[in-house]
């Protein structure tokens, strides 16, 4: 991808930003690389905590961060290995399962039941087979669906 010199620039003052305020709560951080996804307005940063520091408080945290920044989103996480931290400067409206479920790659899946889950971070379409499944577990407020939505796969 190629990003502009407005992207990398958004990324460099996210490094620094990222790291000034991880430090002031007394965690060092070291960020080993960054992808921009322009699209999304989405800045997913690699890291790992430096010498002598834990990960846990890297998402203890993260609340904080988020709200002192003012970003749509600050969320780290974890894939295999490695941490990362998700930042949205914006709500990702597109982010929307009708457009997972309109789209070419779920209406031609072939999965005997294909489940649209939503978007991963870095805004690829999460799309599994419901009978590949070993266990699944629905979680959400009250009056939110869940069960509406369970029943709905069992029914067809």
């Amino acid at each position: 991808m190629n990003l502009t010199e407005k992207h990398k620039k958004a990324a460099k003052y996210w490094v620094r930003t990222i790291k000034k305020h991880y430090s002031y709560h007394r965690i060092k951080i070291k960020i080993e690389g960054y992808i921009v996804i322009p699209h999304l307005k989405r800045y997913v940063f690699k890291l790992r905590p430096a010498k002598g520091h834990r990960e846990q408080p890297i998402f203890g945290r993260s609340t904080d961060i988020q709200s002192t920044l003012g970003v749509y989103q600050f969320f780290p996480y974890k894939e295999e290995s490695s941490l990362y931290i998700a930042v949205s400067e914006e709500n990702c409206e597109e982010n929307r399962l009708l457009s997972i479920l309109q789209s070419q790659r779920f209406t031609e899946n072939d999965a005997q039941i294909a489940l649209a889950l939503g978007f991963d971070m870095l805004g690829r379409m999460f799309i599994v087979d419901l009978v590949e499944l070993r266990h699944l577990i629905v979680v959400g407020p009250s009056g939110t669906g869940k069960s509406v939505a369970l029943q709905l796969y069992v029914l067809n």
